[in-house]
């Protein structure tokens, strides 16, 4: 697996070098204890705070590489867990022993950086603004090249056409693309086809390589072929800008998703720093708490996709939080995952069966605890789009941009900044159905989407609010500067040749837009901004209309 930046090793390092100056001085404190007081102790209280400090050491131990003093501590927990529990005779003279030699097994280890630390390649989708996907096109034909750069550059996609092989493959071994589309018939000056040009390329990246071919094949070995080359998608010939940029971003929507989010709740803070280091540079956006009273506070703005919980803290257990969380209807949906040192497969059950969905054991890999994040994450999220967006669009369907356009309206409130609100409608909508089909009218709607999409920014929000008729919310714009964002918008769009059948047409926009009153809710500010969507119709359409 790969490894990570020097600086995050560095970081990993320097967080062992740390924790073993914390942890000698904590083993000391127990032999004493153990050497001076624990013969004469039959205080159940006291022993149960002993067995509290050897649970944590034997997670954060292991964790950071000090494994012979964490197999220690969890053979302590276990001893006194059967102890205290009832189960076992109140025998601690095995017990007292091995707390008064933890010293001696932490003696061998050096506090310093062995060790490796791997952890798993970006997920991708960072935070903001993001450059524009890059797509290389391979084709021989200039006039065929030339268009298709054209449009795929017209929804603000880099490209880079090539009609030699060689520099190609070159290129993508310097640069690596975010997809490839291949002239399928392509015979270079060394005579190899486009499909043995793909699994060239694709044979040395390290991940697989989005790749579409750009005429289709009946042929079933060719199709096999493509298949196993990595061919995820064909663009019919003729070229149709919207069939082609549909395709595309239905396979490209990830490199503009936002970061997954993950919210760990654990009492041992050296922990919260190490997983979630372990979890940044593998392109998570994380929030720790050490104390889980702000839970549900964090969980409210920051909107987690897992939630990742400690089993064992002092005032609260996970388990019982995690029973707290479930108690919010908006909160069912999220993955709980417990992580813990608990090894007593029982308890594992009992903490499963209280609100959670997976149980990791520390100490776990950087690259398991990484892919099982990731794995829950991804699964919530792709729920949560499948029951929330329109499935034409791909955009947030009614409730659920009002909803998330309240958040944000309160958020900017918070931030004293400005937010701009817009209600778009596609003009004589009603006339394309009629006259091309619903079928062409669907096209013309996932058009729109997909421009806006593209064009706007990942912090924007975009929802299908009703039939042909959007609504966008731009935190942080002014209104002269988002009537000039959705004014080129609306010049762009325009300018989209539609087809149906042997005809072509054009389609436009017209919208409102509108920054929220001192008092009105969100409510109140779609309403005006539909007031003055009506008044760009009255105008003549094709036109933004921004103060009243």
């Amino acid at each position: 697996m790969p490894t990570p930046s020097i600086d995050v090793a560095q970081q990993l390092a320097q967080m062992r070098r740390d924790y073993g100056v914390g942890l000698r001085q904590e083993l000391a404190e127990l032999s004493t204890w153990a050497q001076t007081a624990a013969s004469r102790c039959d205080s159940a209280s006291e022993w149960q705070a002993v067995r509290d400090r050897v649970h944590k050491i034997a997670g954060g131990s292991s964790t950071f590489g000090f494994i012979e003093v964490g197999q220690s501590c969890r053979v302590c927990e276990r001893e006194l867990d059967g102890i205290l529990g009832g189960r076992a005779p109140a025998v601690y003279d095995g017990i007292i022993e091995r707390l008064a030699a933890l010293p001696e097994l932490l003696a061998g280890a050096e506090v310093g950086p062995d060790g490796e630390y791997e952890v798993v390649e970006s997920l991708g989708g960072a935070a903001g603004d993001v450059e524009e996907p890059l797509i290389y096109v391979l084709e021989d034909e200039p006039e065929t090249g030339a268009h298709l750069s054209q449009i795929l550059e017209s929804f603000d996609y880099r490209v880079r056409l090539f009609d030699d092989s060689r520099a190609l493959r070159a290129t993508c071994r310097t640069q690596r693309p975010d997809a490839l589309i291949l002239d399928l018939h392509f015979t270079g000056a060394d005579d190899i086809g486009g499909l043995e040009v793909g699994e060239s390329i694709q044979a040395g990246m390290d991940k697989p390589l989005p790749m579409f071919a750009s005429e289709q094949s009946t042929d079933f070995e060719t199709q096999l072929r493509a298949v196993r080359a990595g061919v995820v998608g064909f663009l019919a010939q003729p070229l149709d800008p919207i069939r082609v940029t549909a395709l595309l971003e239905s396979h490209m929507r990830a490199h503009r998703a936002a970061p997954l989010r993950v919210l760990m709740v654990d009492d041992d803070k050296a922990m919260l720093d190490y997983h979630r280091l372990v979890l940044e540079s593998a392109g998570f956006t994380v929030k720790t708490l050490s104390e889980p009273d702000d839970t549900l506070a964090v969980m409210e703005h920051f909107n987690p996709d897992v939630l990742v919980l400690d089993v064992r803290m002092p005032r609260c257990s996970g388990p019982e939080l995690a029973q707290m969380v479930r108690y919010q209807p908006r909160w069912l949906q999220v993955p709980i995952m417990y992580l813990s040192a608990i090894e007593d497969a029982n308890a594992q059950l009992e903490a499963m069966t209280k609100a959670g969905d997976d149980f990791l054991i520390k100490p776990i890999t950087p690259n398991a605890f990484v892919a099982s994040v990731q794995a829950r994450a991804r699964r919530a999220r792709e729920l949560s789009a499948a029951l929330s967006r329109d499935s034409l669009t791909g955009l947030l369907k009614h409730a659920d941009i009002k909803e998330r356009m309240a958040t944000a309206l309160a958020q900017a409130r918070r931030r004293d900044e400005p937010i701009a609100v817009v209600m778009l409608d596609i003009d004589f909508f009603k006339r394309v159905n009629d006259t091309y089909g619903h079928l062409v009218g669907d096209e013309v709607i996932r058009a729109l989407a997909n421009l806006l999409r593209r064009r706007l920014r990942v912090s924007d929000l975009l929802g299908r609010y009703g039939g042909e008729e959007f609504v966008v919310a731009l935190p942080d714009c002014g209104e002269a500067k988002a009537v000039e964002i959705i004014d080129e918008l609306r010049e762009s769009f325009s300018q989209f040749q539609f087809s149906a059948g042997s005809e072509s047409f054009t389609s436009s926009f017209s919208a409102g837009v509108k920054m929220p009153g001192a008092d009105e809710d969100i409510q109140a500010v779609i309403a005006a901004a539909d007031e003055r969507l009506y008044a760009a119709k009255r105008a003549g359409r094709n036109c933004v209309v921004g103060h009243g």
